[in-house]
């Protein structure tokens, strides 16, 4: 039996799905003209967002979490992102040798002490000569880089060594906290006590004078 009308609806039915496809393309359209893509390589620093849910309540009348992290898995889409260790090693090596520092921006030195130890500098393929031309440009005037103009250098030298940036990113996360150089091996210990003894010293120096 046919429902009075069920065409009438029907039809109704089918209009106002087309009005929302045509809505939703030129939502889409207006999007798409003020949006910027952008490309995520891993060890950038990005901005986390965590909702917060809780049963029964609406998530969009809660607030949400927002953290800082860094890059370390980039999906196809580049939209990946979670902290990781990156970061905490760029500020390591930063504060290394001046314990003021902040470890906010890095010195050439302490980025080329960084690189020995993680193995990217491997005196052939990229040496201290190359990374303070690298460094240099990038710097231009400045004694040191932020973490964003340090990744910049990392992809100038990736990209002038035909290097894979996530290659020299994994090693600097990885190559652990910095190393201390090795003391020199003292032969004769005893010698060197009697020379850095401040009482010994003293001793001798009255003996010479009464002399």
């Amino acid at each position: 039996m046919r429902v009075p009308g069920a065409s009438r609806v029907e039809e109704t039915r089918q209009l106002a799905r087309l009005e929302t496809l045509k809505a939703q393309e030129k939502d889409k359209a207006r999007y798409d003209s003020k949006h910027e893509a952008m490309d995520y390589n891993v060890g950038y620093l990005v901005w986390i967002f965590i909702p917060i849910r809780k049963v029964g309540l609406s998530e969009k009348l809660m607030k949400s979490a927002i953290a800082k992290g860094s890059t370390t898995k980039v999906k196809p889409n580049g939209l990946m992102a979670r902290p990781g260790p990156f970061e905490e090693q760029f500020k390591l090596f930063a504060k290394f040798g001046d314990g003021y520092h902040e470890g906010g921006t890095i010195t050439l030195s302490n980025s080329d002490r960084w690189m020995r130890q993680a193995k990217v500098i491997d005196g052939k393929n990229l040496t201290t000569a190359d990374t303070s031309v690298y460094y240099k440009k990038i710097a231009r005037t400045k004694k040191s880089l932020t973490i964003d103009e340090f990744r910049l250098y990392l992809e100038h030298i990736a990209k002038s060594k035909n290097l894979k940036y996530e290659d020299i990113v994994s090693k600097l996360a990885n190559c652990g906290k910095p190393e201390t150089t090795n003391t020199t091996h003292v032969e004769n210990l005893d010698v060197v006590k009697r020379l850095t003894d401040p009482g010994r010293q003293k001793m001798e120096q009255c003996e010479r004078s009464s002399e």
